[in-house]
């Protein structure tokens, strides 16, 4: 059974009651780290794929609502972004082909920065001189200046870029592929089902994987709370890169990631030893300030080496900052009052910016 075929009783019920929509709606929350979440993402992804493979014209109003909290948590979510959920919503409500949605899609399109640049505007022009004439007549004035900014698409092009979405967002669960379901796995939390078929999809691998299949595999085992897998794999990436002269942008973001899987497979020693090898920057402080964290018999070393690169003039933030000043006074260091007045000081600093505002 698919991860999202769980969900279905709670799609029949959102069928026969709205009030069954309550727990489908954009529902921010915090979690126990203070991270910003949103609480009822993972149902409305599950219903989102539920209504691909089974989408009726009764649904119409649900998957307009869907559409709607969507957009409402792009515009909430301090980190923006354009999600695969918000592209999916949008292509099932276009299904529909409802001029009176237009302002709908132009709101997701304004829901911030990533999705202005990369939701897609076909959506707003579908209905070419109509919609034109629907945005004059009912449109808003940023609605408007969306409409004369937009790109002008021909009918060719709109016909070709609607099969594309059909392609994307096919109606037969068959026409996925086994990183598709891994993907959606991983969405829903469903981790067995995520961890087989992340296993079928490597035994389908040829041999010997390329620099790139490792770096995803490494990605994917990390993402299924397989961190040792995760560390082997990055360390393969790591050694590909390494046979010729080891410099440059990629070897040292490969360093980087490979001494972050050391960490999360608490391989301490190894992780203080490619970390020791990076480049000075921040992220490298904020990794050795983390295996300081970490029940290591190389904690003090990690803690001592981060805070030479802060001294060395490589900047920090105040996550970065904060993570110092626990590692001092987990470690009785003697710089705990000094990153306490840090920590305390770069907090200022950002109330005075965000009071201006």
């Amino acid at each position: 059974m698919h991860s999202h075929h769980t969900y279905l009783p709670l799609l029949a019920q959102a069928r026969r009651d709205t009030t069954a929509w309550a727990p489908l709606a954009y529902a921010p929350a915090t979690d126990d780290q203070g991270e910003w979440y949103d609480a009822n993402q993972k149902a409305r992804v599950a219903l989102l794929y539920c209504l691909q493979f089974d989408r009726q014209p009764s649904d119409e109003a649900l998957v307009r609502f869907l559409f709607t909290q969507e957009t409402q948590s792009r515009l909430s979510d301090p980190f923006q972004g354009l999600t695969a959920s918000l592209k999916q919503a949008a292509y099932l409500l276009a299904t529909y082909q409802r001029l009176h949605d237009l302002p709908l899609f132009c709101e997701a399109k304004c829901a911030n920065f990533d999705t202005y640049c990369g939701f897609d505007s076909e959506y707003l022009c579908r209905f070419g001189e109509e919609g034109a004439q629907f945005f004059q007549a009912h449109g808003t004035e940023e609605m408007q200046e969306l409409l004369e900014e937009r790109d002008v698409f021909s009918q060719e092009h709109l016909a070709n870029w609607w099969e594309d979405k059909q392609q994307e967002f096919p109606a037969q669960e068959s026409a996925l592929d086994i990183l598709e379901w891994y993907e959606l796995a991983v969405a829903l939390d469903d981790l067995p089902t995520a961890r087989t078929c992340l296993d079928t999809w490597e035994k389908s691998l040829p041999l010997p994987h390329s620099k790139n299949t490792l770096g995803a595999l490494a990605n994917y085992r990390a993402e299924v709370g397989h961190s040792l897998e995760a560390y082997t794999a990055q360390r393969a990436q790591l050694a590909l890169l390494e046979q010729g002269t080891p410099a440059g942008w990629e070897w040292n973001f490969c360093l980087h990631k490979t001494g972050q899987r050391a960490l999360e497979a608490r391989l301490y020693p190894e992780a203080l030893e490619l970390l020791g090898r990076a480049a000075p920057s921040e992220q490298t402080a904020e990794l050795l300030f983390r295996l300081a964290l970490g029940p290591s018999p190389q904690a003090l070393t990690a803690f001592n080496a981060a805070h030479t690169l802060l001294e060395s003039g490589v900047g920090a933030h105040l996550a970065t900052l904060e993570k110092a000043e626990r590692a001092a006074q987990q470690l009785a260091s003697s710089l705990h009052a000094h990153y306490q007045q840090a920590v305390a000081q770069e907090r200022a600093r950002i109330a005075q910016e965000l009071s201006g505002l």
